[in-house]
């Protein structure tokens, strides 16, 4: 009995002991923050922000932006506190941190008698920088015009556009501003390749990104899809057609005026081939080829010329709430090969999160059969569609591009028939064509 007893205890001991192992790496990285520029391990005797000094152009509309960690996530009434004293928590970061607003009219020393914050750092140039620009760096799709940067920058939420922009010329030399979203505090900018670094050193600015180039998702093979079940000619069947409802088509040149589409597409008329068969795909009617009508009849189309067009709440807004009714987006484009969660794709979620009853549906894309494919950006959002490409018997297509996301999330997120996808043509006429942009419909 005695030995068993000690042997009993020896082996309480030795799975207690393994315990305490175990957790040790996790306690030891519990405070990291997880940032897409790295990692950052804050010192808890860093103090508080009444030991930080507030220089005078780090002060924008009234506030400047921290990073404030808190020993727990923050009660709501704890934030009610904060927001009193004068604290916005804006964004959250892992772990247990937020970028944060403070008025400049905030005492200091008020945040001491807050016992759950750990620490406040300042929001350093770079951590705001992505990995692809650290140490002078520039992709090349960066580069539309030599010697220049072509970027795009996120701001803090409550920064008057006009104020950032004012922030933005006043510090970058010959700065140009491409585009400006201000309902997703998102700005393109073209600066000279050596102001690039310095970008991220204007206060309010949030992240800074390179622009990557947007490029069709397809290449020519052979078709079929399946959406019959839901809109057939059965009696009793189902007849979801799509009429009532408006879809947006972003693709890179403008569609032909096909007959399929009669009195139910909108924008720029040319005869680019990608575009032409993606809205058929879409709502073709199939008046010549009956067997080549698409998934939705009855859906009205609006056309736009690659993903800017559709990409911004600004040009969308005004067409899911008024009469074209625009409830699904349709992209069949890509950005990059794994870009991870970019500018645009936190635009497209705050879309969704704006326009609830709206769907963002992307092509996976063709960089398969390797994992970790997806292209972009934009179909890395959480609240995006990701559609794979699959054959005639549900196996992947070898070109469909693989997840997981660059954070390691699902993508895509649903897989279906996309080779040899048959569809309208230039020319009133009809073709197959095989890639994500088939299936991503």
């Amino acid at each position: 009995m005695k030995k068993f007893t000690l042997v009993f205890s020896v082996f309480i001991f030795s799975l207690v002991n393994a315990q305490i192992s175990l957790s040790l790496p996790e306690e030891k990285n519990k405070y990291d923050i997880l940032l897409l520029s790295g990692t950052v391990k804050p010192d808890p005797l860093a103090g508080k922000l009444s030991s930080q000094r507030i220089e005078k152009e780090e002060v924008l509309s009234g506030r400047y932006f921290r990073i404030i960690q808190f020993l727990k996530i923050p009660t709501d009434q704890e934030k009610r506190e904060l927001k009193a004293t004068g604290v916005d928590l804006l964004v959250y970061l892992p772990n247990y941190s937020f970028f944060a607003a403070i008025s400049e009219a905030t005492i200091p020393s008020s945040l001491n008698t807050l016992a759950n914050i750990r620490t406040v750092l300042p929001v350093r140039p770079e951590y705001k920088l992505h990995p692809n620009l650290k140490n002078d760096q520039l992709p090349a799709d960066a580069e539309v015009v030599p010697g220049k940067a072509d970027l795009t920058l996120i701001y803090f939420k409550g920064i008057p556009a006009g104020a950032m922009e004012k922030a933005l010329q006043s510090k970058i030399k010959g700065i140009k501003i491409l585009e400006h979203d201000a309902a997703s505090q998102m700005i393109k900018v073209r600066v000279k390749k050596k102001y690039v670094s310095k970008v991220a050193t204007v206060s309010g600015i949030q992240y800074v990104e390179p622009v990557e180039q947007i490029k069709v998702e397809n290449y020519t093979a052979i078709t079929g899809h399946r959406s019959n079940t839901i809109n057939n000619a059965t009696p009793g069947g189902l007849t979801y057609d799509g009429t009532g409802v408006g879809v947006l088509v972003g693709d890179g040149g403008a569609c032909a005026n096909h007959v399929d589409f009669t009195g139910r597409i909108k924008g720029a008329v040319g005869s680019y081939y990608h575009s032409t068969h993606v809205a058929g795909i879409i709502g073709g009617a199939g008046n010549l080829h009956p067997l080549l009508k698409g998934h939705a009849p009855g859906v009205n189309m609006i056309y736009r010329d690659w993903h800017s067009g559709i990409a911004s709440i600004g040009a969308i807004a005004p067409l899911y709430h008024g009469v074209d009714s625009i409830r699904v987006t349709n992209h069949s484009l890509g950005e990059g090969v794994n870009l991870g969660y970019t500018a645009t794709a936190r635009e497209s979620d705050v879309q969704v999160d704006s326009l609830p009853s709206l769907f963002n549906v992307h092509s996976g894309g063709n960089y398969g059969p390797n994992w970790y494919r997806i292209t972009g950006g934009f179909k890395a959002g959480k609240n995006a569609i990701a559609v794979g490409n699959l054959d005639l018997v549900d196996g992947w297509n070898s070109s469909s591009s693989r997840g997981p996301s660059r954070d390691g999330r699902i993508k895509p997120d649903i897989c279906t028939k996309g080779t040899n996808v048959g569809s309208t043509a230039a020319g009133n006429s009809y073709a197959t064509y095989t890639g994500t942009s088939m299936q991503g419909c």
